[in-house]
C-alpha cells in the first residue's frame, strides 16, 4: 500500500463520517408533527437502544473508527483476518440500516417517512470503508 493513500483514504472517510453526524438523517411521523433527527442523535440513540429493536447499524461506528485507525497505523503489517472481519461487519451494518423502518421514543414506534443526506452519506462512507478494508488487506505470505 502506498504511504500517502495509507493515511489519506482513512482520513477522508473519517472526515466524511464526522460530517454525517451533523446532517439530517431521518424524518419520522411523530404524534403531532414530523420530526427530523441529526446523525449525532441517531448514533447515540442507536448505540444505546438500537439492540432493543434489533437494529445493529449504529454498532458499525466504533468498528469503522477502530478498523480504519488500525489499517492506517499498521499498514502492510496489519492482520488480514482483522481487516476482512471488519469489512464484513461494516457490510452487515449497511444491510441492517437498509431495513431500518421505525425510530422508537416515549410516544411509541414512530415510522420513518423520509431519509436525508446524512443517511445516504453514512451508507456511502461505510461502503467505502468496507471496500477499502477488504481490498487493502495484506496478501498472505507464500513460503
Amino acid at each position: 500500500m502506498k504511504g500517502g493513500a495509507r493515511y489519506a483514504v482513512p482520513g477522508l472517510l473519517i472526515a466524511l463520517w464526522a460530517v454525517t453526524l451533523f446532517l439530517p438523517v431521518v424524518t419520522v411521523d411523530h404524534v403531532n408533527e414530523d420530526q427530523t433527527f441529526p446523525g449525532l442523535w441517531v448514533m447515540l440513540l442507536g448505540t444505546f437502544l438500537g439492540w432493543m429493536i434489533l437494529q445493529f447499524a449504529a454498532f458499525a461506528n466504533p468498528v469503522f473508527l477502530f478498523a480504519l485507525g488500525y489499517s492506517a497505523w499498521r499498514g502492510d503489517t496489519a492482520e488480514r483476518r482483522t481487516m476482512r472481519v471488519s469489512a464484513v461487519l461494516l457490510a452487515l451494518a449497511i444491510v441492517s440500516a437498509m431495513f431500518w423502518r421505525i425510530l422508537p421514543d416515549d410516544s411509541g414506534a414512530n415510522r420513518i417517512i423520509a431519509r436525508h443526506s446524512g443517511y445516504y452519506l453514512w451508507m456511502a462512507v461505510m461502503a467505502g470503508a468496507a471496500l477499502w478494508l477488504w481490498f487493502t488487506a495484506p496478501r498472505p505470505q507464500e513460503t
